[in-house]
């Protein structure tokens, strides 16, 4: 999970390396961490949060087709700053 501060580079607040994850399983990663939403830092210019899933490169090698990840497309997730802001408001 990446911190992503307005016009800034994206930084690393969490990893949690798996190896299997099972159809119905699922993971979380937390980060907790203190928010004002009425802060210049929070609240006027709030980081966004990215969650992204990274395969290892051999995945597709290993011979097994059914652990092939099919959509590339739904890796990453990201949630805004102001969506953020909104939960406290």
């Amino acid at each position: 999970m990446y911190e992503v501060p307005l016009g800034g580079r994206p930084r690393l607040v969490a990893r949690l390396p798996f190896e299997r994850l099972n159809q119905g399983q699922e993971l979380r990663v937390r980060v907790i961490r203190t928010w004002d939403a009425s802060s210049p830092a929070e609240g006027e210019f709030p980081p966004s949060y990215r969650l992204v899933i990274a395969y290892d490169p051999d995945i597709r090698l290993d011979g097994n087709p059914h652990n092939d990840d099919v959509d590339l497309h739904n890796n990453t997730l990201e949630r805004s700053g102001d969506a953020i802001n909104r939960l406290f408001r």
